[in-house]
């Protein structure tokens, strides 16, 4: 929704009505991105079915090297042979890169690939990516036009307490190992550097926030614009994963199948072969 169309709505609306509803709006989304994720739950517990897959190959892949090795001793004419190896490769490796497939629908479902901003500083900024993946639920932050004057007084001391700090940053200036492994990462992704030791610290803590998907300007309003954009890109990355999950499903019982059947098929020629399965006379 645009400048335009929030210009004709609401117009007699108060400004407790409408902070009353966004924070009713934000209740909701909760519970739509919470059914969205049991959704994507239950898909990557399906896809699992990968692990199925050499229970119902164990013997097949075997069998079908023995009719593509037998049909070139036995001097056969090629085209056959390259047909059999051709369909056995086909039906035995085309439902491996789906389900690789399914699993990296599944990770950009959950993960965003940069933190907004994560472009470094310098000239060759904005023309570097940095491998920066955030979950896609951002951390939850309090609003900062929801307090009074008194409880941000409050609010800030709290924050600055340094067991509150603890479990961001390490307390102890004996771990300095790692700072410095926050900083170096720090600098790669935002270009920032902090000062050594503790004196550090608070900038050590603004950006471990900033990793969780928090960002400093913490209004209402805020939440409100980033939640329409989170459950709109939920929606588009969920039906991607559900149809890649279909097509996966799908093309994983249609392989199984063509493979027991080709694979039954070659039980009764080797029953069936005076050889015992070397197929001298070519395989039938």
């Amino acid at each position: 929704m645009d400048g335009g169309e929030l210009g004709t709505v609401g117009s007699t609306v108060s400004d407790e009505e409408s902070r009353a509803a966004m924070r009713a709006f934000l209740q909701r989304s909760e519970v739509r991105l919470s059914t969205i994720h049991r959704v994507a739950q239950a898909l990557l517990g399906g896809s699992a079915l990968i692990l199925l897959l050499p229970l119902f190959l164990r013997d097949a892949f075997p069998k079908m090297i023995t009719v593509i090795m037998s049909s070139y001793d036995a001097g056969q004419h090629a085209l056959p042979t390259i047909a059999i190896a051709l369909a056995a490769s086909l039906v035995i490796l085309l439902p491996v890169p789906a389900i690789f497939m399914l699993i990296g629908d599944l990770l950009g479902f959950y993960f965003t690939s940069n933190t907004f901003g994560s472009h470094p500083g310098g000239s060759e900024g904005p023309n570097r990516v940095v491998f920066n993946p955030r979950f896609i639920i951002p951390g939850l932050g309090f609003n900062h036009d929801e307090l009074s004057p008194r409880t941000r007084e409050l609010l800030s001391a709290g924050r600055e307490d340094e067991w509150t700090r603890g479990l961001l940053v390490p307390r102890s200036v004996d771990d300095d190992g790692w700072r410095d492994r926050f900083d170096t990462r720090g600098y790669q992704v935002w270009g920032f550097t902090a000062a050594e030791g503790v004196e550090g610290d608070p900038a050590r803590l603004r950006h471990a926030f900033r990793l969780a998907g928090l960002s400093r300007d913490r209004t209402l309003a805020g939440d409100v614009a980033r939640t329409e954009a989170l459950i709109a890109r939920h929606v588009l990355a969920i039906r991607t994963v559900v149809l890649r999950y279909s097509k996966a499903l799908l093309l994983l019982i249609s392989t199984t199948v063509v493979t027991l059947g080709a694979s039954g098929l070659v039980d009764q020629a080797i029953r069936e072969d005076p050889a015992g399965g070397r197929f001298v006379d070519g395989f039938p």
